[in-house]
């Protein structure tokens, strides 16, 4: 398929916007106490923009992949089967990460330590 050009401009402008209000978010939160605060800050803007861009990437990336599974493969399942077969994988990663790195917090705490009402509003939509 062939993008258009006012799609490369649309993806472009997201792009630039993500990375304007990320970095609008640093300047305003720069830290007057120091240099070594000031570099601290600004490797981990430079880390979340890194981090937002790989997502983007790696989101864009899985949804190509998986059409192309659905438009190619020989056996022909349902899109809840493949959705559910995807979800699986991912379920069963990021269990073991969560037990892995917060599992005495999860056992003291639960699971929703710290969520708001806004937070698992936004969870639910996922």
């Amino acid at each position: 398929k062939e993008i258009s050009g006012m799609q490369y401009f649309a993806i472009s402008l997201l792009g630039l916007g993500v990375a304007v209000i990320h970095l609008s978010e640093y300047h305003s939160s720069k830290s007057t106490s120091g240099v070594e605060d000031d570099e601290l800050q600004h490797q981990n803007q430079i880390l979340g923009l890194l981090a937002v861009l790989a997502s983007c990437f790696t989101s864009g990336f899985s949804g190509v992949y998986f059409e192309l599974i659905l438009k190619t493969s020989e056996v022909k399942q349902s899109l809840n089967v493949r959705n559910f077969q995807l979800a699986l994988w991912s379920l069963l990663f990021g269990s073991f990460f969560i037990v892995y790195k917060d599992g005495a917090k999860i056992r003291e705490n639960g699971l929703f330590q710290g969520f708001d009402w806004i937070v698992i509003l936004v969870v639910v939509a996922q």
